[in-house]
């Protein structure tokens, strides 16, 4: 093969493979978007950023205050800047728009977890009822600054709302709506003040690893099918109950603190700092209901060493008359058959729904009891 024949051979293959990859022209990173003078762009930092505990954060999408930097340990202040559980709402007439993120960390992917769920971004509409469908994925493709385009061929209504959600295990500093000239963009009504946050504490699987795209960890999913904030405060590796987080979490006045943490905590450190950690909790917010998960295992064998530690702990707080505690099995989490996780740790997409469906029915029942209080 001559030199000449061998760089048209390359150029037509990448070609070719280009086209495989870019026949969905709604769901690509278009770079094209960003020079383009027939759109107006608008910053997201003038909405409300749903899932947002703190507005005192050093930076705009962190998920914990500026002042935590000193408080916690390196690796969860690091791990606040991912923007896991932090999407925005917005309604348009457009039937075409873009949306521009860039992101902290040149870390595009993992090797267990998608490129769209560690730095990308998902998109769902409301339906006539209100309730959510998944539209599309913004799929990142390099660093620092992705762009996609979306067309929404739907006529039923003149408005329509989406939800944005932002990555799960990467930051951004900076996301903004194009859309084109001559279109209206608006602020989504914002949720009623009665309906406090879900506030979820735990560890990688509260993050949202392993899943495909960030509306699908079960915080998300939760969220929207109840129609209630939901803020995300999983640390990958990191939940293991400082007293320092709870210090914090009190802060929030949250319709239940739901605690994930088992799986990143030895049985010492579940002795040592799991009663400390809920009475703080419950001095502060006493009338705040806690919910303690215990962790899922795919073998489904209950409970693991640290899960027996974890249930003998919550059994001494009840002896003690601390009220308002709920406890979730972890046998039910990610389901029977072991289909449920990308390791046997992490869930997949078809273990978060599962997680879902165990944590609602357990939430509602939780809101309706505080309810009758």
């Amino acid at each position: 093969m001559n030199t000449r024949f061998l760089v048209y051979y390359l150029a037509f293959s990448l070609l070719f493979v280009d086209s495989l990859f870019s026949f969905d022209s709604r769901n690509q990173p278009d770079s094209s978007v960003i020079s383009n003078t027939d759109t107006t762009w608008y910053n997201v930092t003038s909405f409300e950023i749903e899932g947002k505990g703190w507005i005192d954060t050093k930076s705009f999408y962190d998920r914990l205050p500026a002042k935590a930097e000193k408080l916690v340990p390196e690796k969860v202040w690091q791990l606040s800047s991912n923007s896991a559980g932090l999407c925005f709402r917005f309604i348009t007439d457009a039937k075409s728009f873009k949306i521009k993120w860039e992101l902290l960390h040149p870390m595009i992917q993992m090797n267990h977890m998608p490129a769209t769920g560690v730095s990308g971004i998902d998109i769902y509409k409301r339906d006539k009822d209100g309730n959510w469908f998944y539209f599309a994925t913004g799929r990142p493709n390099k660093f620092p600054v992705n762009a996609a385009s979306f067309s929404d061929k739907d006529t039923s209504e003149v408005y329509k709302e989406y939800l944005v959600n932002l990555p799960l295990y990467n930051g951004v500093s900076k996301v903004e709506i194009g859309l084109p000239a001559g279109t209206n963009l608006k602020n989504a009504e914002k949720k009623s003040i009665e309906l406090k946050p879900l506030l979820f504490y735990g560890t990688s699987i509260t993050q949202g690893g392993c899943a495909s795209r960030p509306g699908l960890a079960h915080p998300a999913i939760i969220g929207r099918k109840l129609n209630c904030p939901a803020i995300n405060l999983g640390f990958s590796g990191s939940g293991k109950m400082e007293i320092e987080l709870a210090h914090l979490i009190a802060e929030i006045d949250a319709s239940i603190y739901i605690l994930d943490c088992v799986w990143n905590m030895t049985s010492e450190l579940i002795e040592e700092r799991m009663e400390p950690f809920v009475k703080y909790l419950k001095e502060k917010r006493p009338t705040t209901p806690i919910l303690l998960v215990e962790n899922s295992w795919f073998k489904n064998v209950f409970p693991t060493k640290e899960g027996e530690v974890y249930r003998k702990v919550y059994q001494k707080l009840l002896d003690e008359d601390v009220t308002g505690l709920y406890f979730l099995e972890g046998k039910n989490l990610i389901g029977s058959d072991g289909e449920g996780t990308v390791d046997g740790v992490h869930p997949n997409d078809l273990g978060f729904m599962r997680q879902a469906d165990a944590f609602i029915p357990v939430i509602k029942s939780i809101l309706t009891d505080d309810e009758k209080k």
